[in-house]
């Protein structure tokens, strides 16, 4: 899996808008869905995550500072896909993850990160 540092989250906000799928927490307001295309007040966000079956932008806050990560696939990444059902929720019906593994220098398999990769219904909150 390849990362990249965003320099600027303000600008990872604005590229997460070209990718279909958000995860957005703020302090009042939590989605999932389709990605929003209204701006996020961004002293209010705690994590955004901008997703679709490759890529990841993923915003989020340690203290007062907002970072920003793109984690992308690679050809020769190792992973797991998993569903979720979102039972109980006006957050969708599903969540798919993909877990990335990797090997330590013992050879042990680890998950190594877990990126979104999909999202499966109409409904949404936020």
């Amino acid at each position: 899996m390849k990362v990249t540092k965003i320099p600027d989250p303000l600008q990872a906000l604005k590229e997460g808008k070209y990718l279909p799928y958000a995860m957005i927490r703020c302090n009042s307001l939590m989605h999932l869905g389709h990605t929003p295309q209204k701006d996020i007040d961004a002293g209010q966000l705690l994590e955004a995550r901008f997703f679709d079956k490759t890529k990841e932008i993923r915003v989020f806050r340690v203290g007062d500072q907002l970072h920003a990560v793109t984690l992308e696939e690679e050809p020769d990444d190792i992973l797991i896909q998993e569903e979720y059902g979102l039972v109980g929720t006006q957050l969708g019906q599903c969540i798919t993850l993909c877990r990335h593994i990797d090997f330590d220098e013992d050879g042990q398999a680890y998950r190594s990160t877990t990126r979104l990769i999909g999202w499966k219904g109409e409904k949404s909150h936020g």
